[in-house]
């Protein structure tokens, strides 16, 4: 079979996965996974239709050809990477006040969800000895954003996140 040759960047935009340095591009029949920074391919699957939409969730990557079939294919062997999530406290416009709890973001699933007590717990732990007009994120050391009691799994897909050790809380700003 006769293909042309993928160029990176001709025109267009790769879709991020949410580990990082990895993206998806689609070049007529073929759905690749590239690396973001070098732009190898990963990985090609030839789909035999022209592809006119993906996206992806955690694992799974979603491809629409002109046909109107779906295509659903799971990625295997992929990186253990953890994304990062942050405690924020959000203000909710409709109702005209701040949210009585902190929440994280999943990644994975796009959901928010209240974290366990021991992740505030460590976090508190972790920044016990700052000056509250040191800023955490630049602060702390790298071994702080790594430390284990800040692991965690999404409670609706069970994703793994890594808590960032500090809180983002502007309740007293308004």
């Amino acid at each position: 079979m006769n293909r042309r040759k993928s160029e990176w960047g001709a025109g267009r935009i790769p879709v991020a996965l949410p580990e990082p340095r990895v993206g998806l591009d689609s070049d007529d029949e073929l759905l690749q996974m590239l690396d973001l920074e070098t732009g190898h391919r990963l990985a090609v699957i030839d789909l035999l239709s022209t592809i006119f939409s993906f996206e992806t969730s955690r694992h799974v990557v979603v491809a629409g050809d002109r046909f109107g079939d779906v295509h659903m294919l799971t990625m295997l062997n992929r990186s253990s990477y953890v994304p990062p999530t942050t405690a924020v406290r959000l203000y909710l416009f409709d109702k005209g006040e701040w949210d009585r709890h902190l929440t994280g973001l999943c990644h994975w699933c796009g959901r928010r969800f209240v974290p366990e007590a021991r992740i505030f717990d460590a976090i508190r732990s972790l920044t016990t000895n700052l000056d509250p007009q040191q800023a955490p994120c630049l602060t702390l050391h790298d071994e702080a954003f790594a430390d284990p009691g800040l692991l965690a799994a999404c409670p609706s897909c069970h994703g793994p996140l890594q808590f960032d050790p500090f809180e983002v809380d502007n309740r007293d700003r308004a």
